[in-house]
């Protein structure tokens, strides 16, 4: 957007709740304890936890991506009403054939001291690790800037390495990098984000 001045970052985590929201609530216990079992379980380390798809594709990432877009375009039309320009940047799918997006997420959320850089390449949040949605609002409205986290919260992830170990496209490559071209080609089993 021509004149902005600041970037909101909306964000919701991905919770027990939104599992017994979509799911029903005895099916939740059964997948929750299960993938739970599968993160934890050290004797099939170099493959993806089962289930690990639903942190990114299932029915509950779709009903977070939903909240965070009313949320989103709530907030932007409250900065239009004040008269403040904004744009809500709705939810958006990386150009397959060559891996870019109109907005990069995890820049600006580090930026704004929503977490840090992970071994997976997402930010991780100290109290939610890389389980999230978020979701942009432009706006030429001068905000406070965020603070990123300087200290490192979750200084296991420097060692831990699952996400290395499990990634079944061999993606990650526990530097900080992921190879994007390999990483969707697999398809995306989003083990990174469940373990």
């Amino acid at each position: 957007m021509p004149g902005a001045r600041s970037i909101v970052i909306v964000g919701l985590p991905f919770t027990r709740t939104i599992m017994d929201t979509v799911a029903a609530p005895a099916l939740a216990d059964n997948y929750q304890s299960g993938t739970e079992r599968a993160a934890g379980d050290r004797r099939h380390t170099d493959s993806p936890p089962a289930g690990a798809e639903r942190f990114y594709h299932g029915p509950e990432n779709e009903m977070l991506t939903h909240e965070i877009s009313q949320i989103a375009c709530k907030l932007s039309r409250k900065l239009t009403l004040d008269g403040d320009r904004s744009f809500h940047l709705p939810d958006t799918r990386t150009e397959p054939r060559f891996k870019t997006a109109p907005f990069y997420f995890l820049p600006a959320m580090y930026v704004a001291g929503m977490g840090q850089l992970g071994m997976n390449c997402s930010i991780i949040n100290p109290k939610y690790g890389p389980r999230f949605r978020v979701i942009a609002v432009t706006t030429d409205l001068e905000l406070p800037a965020g603070m990123p986290m300087e200290e490192m919260k979750c200084p296991d992830c420097t060692t831990c390495k699952e996400c290395t170990r499990r990634c079944p496209s061999r993606a990650i490559d526990g530097r900080y990098r992921k190879n994007v071209f390999k990483c969707s080609g697999y398809g995306c089993s989003s083990t990174c984000l469940s373990v």
